[in-house]
């Protein structure tokens, strides 16, 4: 009798990404695997139904969903800055907020990218910024807080 693997066997991967040790990750194209070390990521985007990986070699393309890849490499240090856009926190240089709501990212290799509003936060936190806010006004007599 012969016996098939099924779609749900272990054997049968499905994973796009993985953590090779804390300085390789594997990325998946098709059927062939490309092992890269985790410093030469410098972000992720995701395109057209596509997840890209621009690295210092050149782009790599998979298959993955971006949600799928900042989940595997959030312990490395993948941050999500946008809803379609992740990156390599080892990279970062500068933050610099512009303005009201506008927080701009400068990578070591010099890209710069606008922070979405409703990642600032976890931005700031992540890179001990805290918030950029001026203090409120208190109103009322000496003993309202």
């Amino acid at each position: 009798m012969t016996h098939y693997p099924s779609f749900s066997s272990p054997d049968v991967s499905t994973d796009f990404v993985r953590i090779i040790d804390p300085g390789n990750v594997g990325i998946r194209q098709g059927s062939t695997t490309v092992v890269v070390s985790w410093r030469d990521i410098i972000h992720v985007r995701a395109e057209r139904k596509r997840t890209w990986f621009a690295t210092t070699s050149g782009p790599l393309k998979s298959s993955g969903t971006l949600v799928d890849v900042v989940d595997t490499l959030s312990p490395l240090g993948l941050v999500r800055v946008h809803r379609g856009l992740a990156i390599n926190s080892s990279r970062v240089r500068r933050l610099v907020g512009r303005g009201r709501h506008r927080l701009i990212l400068t990578l070591d290799t010099g890209d710069e990218f606008l922070v979405g509003r409703q990642f600032q936060r976890l931005v700031r936190s992540r890179f001990g910024c805290g918030e950029n806010r001026s203090p409120q006004k208190r109103r009322g007599g000496p003993f309202n807080v």
